[in-house]
């Protein structure tokens, strides 16, 4: 965005904050082509609305295409075609392949645009998935609305129960009521079932000392980058991110993002707990 693109294509680019939609109203230009967006934003979980951003941008130019990366998502809570996006693309690696052993993305759009992205952007730069990661992904695909709903029940249990604790400084997760995009995250869910996803972040009242002790007393939760797949993930982000100034100000103190999995949401709960009384933290 900020190097290949304006200095090897000559296309411009604005990084801004989506979840304020006035953002993305002052920086539409006459030559504004796209608008591209990923809700929940990854990792601090704020929010986009959707459907106004779409409307903003398609009333200052029709021909705006407005792009949503959806990984977070999934089409079983979101459908962001249906709030009046142009493009949704799904990071297939995480929750649609689900058993974290795939490589693999998708696009979503009409029939003109991906006869579009196939006869020219696939031509000329690849991007065509392998023949054993599509196998490997078609398979997980098939059970996707039943593991999602479960990181979906575990994510909100945990965020509820990390919510609780005097240690833990902040909790960023939609389906909280707390959370100032609460209300937008809900407005968008696809259907009565739907939930807010398996992804939240959240900071200790400690030092880097401390956070470290934390994920070295984790039993369950394995340390490790990556989401969407079978095993709960937990990573720490936050104090030398070059992302920072994007980030509220309670995450520059450095945080964590969990990626909850697929196991019992009780031995997830009970493993954080050993960890930060095994780390020396009170619960």
């Amino acid at each position: 965005m900020n190097q290949i693109l304006p200095e090897k294509y000559g296309i411009e680019t604005s990084i801004l904050d989506t979840s304020d939609p006035e953002n993305v109203r002052a920086a539409l230009r006459p030559n504004t082509k796209l608008v591209h967006i990923e809700t929940p934003a990854n990792p601090t979980l704020k929010v986009s609305d959707i459907a106004t951003i779409a409307k903003l941008a398609h009333e200052a130019n029709p021909d705006i295409l407005v792009s949503v990366d959806n990984t977070f998502n999934t089409p079983y809570n979101v459908r962001p075609l249906d709030l009046g996006a142009d493009i949704v693309i799904e990071s297939l690696t995480k929750y649609i392949n689900g058993h974290g052993d795939a490589l693999g993305g998708s696009i979503a759009t009409t029939k003109a645009r991906t006869d579009q992205i196939r006869f020219t952007a696939q031509v000329n730069f690849g991007g065509i998935i392998s023949p054993f990661n599509a196998w490997l992904i078609n398979r997980g695909s098939v059970t996707l609305p039943l593991r999602i709903r479960q990181h979906n029940a575990s994510a909100l249990a945990i965020a509820k129960h990390l919510e609780s604790l005097d240690v833990v400084r902040f909790v960023a997760y939609p389906g909280l009521e707390s959370h100032p995009h609460h209300e937008v995250a809900v407005s968008q869910l696809a259907r009565p079932d739907s939930g807010f996803g398996g992804v939240l972040s959240f900071g200790l009242d400690t030092n880097h000392d401390g956070y470290n002790r934390f994920v070295s007393k984790l039993n369950v939760i394995t340390s490790a980058v990556s989401l969407g797949h079978d095993e709960s993930l937990i990573v720490f982000l936050g104090e030398d991110d070059e992302r920072q100034y994007l980030y509220p100000p309670e995450f520059h103190r450095g945080f964590f993002r969990l990626a909850v999995g697929l196991e019992d949401t009780d031995d997830l709960i009970r493993d954080i707990d050993h960890a930060l009384v095994e780390a020396g933290f009170e619960v």
